[in-house]
């Protein structure tokens, strides 16, 4: 049943993918040209930090066990 709804998750998911990189490539050079070479590899390093810390103070390391599926989803088939 969820086989036919594979390709546009796939295809949704790239597409995410690559709006992120373009917006990226574009933030990049707009640093690099406004902040300079280092000024933008600060910002890009701090932003890889802050997301580690974003990650550490989440429940996800809290998580243990998959979470409970609600009653009325559609049951998996395989």
């Amino acid at each position: 049943m969820l086989d036919r709804l594979l390709g546009r998750v796939n295809a949704g998911i790239r597409f995410a993918g690559l709006a992120a990189m373009l917006l990226g490539a574009v933030t990049g050079g707009l640093l690099g040209e406004t902040l300079g070479l280092r000024g933008t590899l600060v910002v890009g390093a701090g932003g890889i930090v802050l997301a580690g810390v974003w990650l550490l103070v989440s429940p996800v390391w809290r998580l243990r066990e998959p979470l409970p599926v609600p009653e009325g989803a559609p049951a998996e088939t395989a």
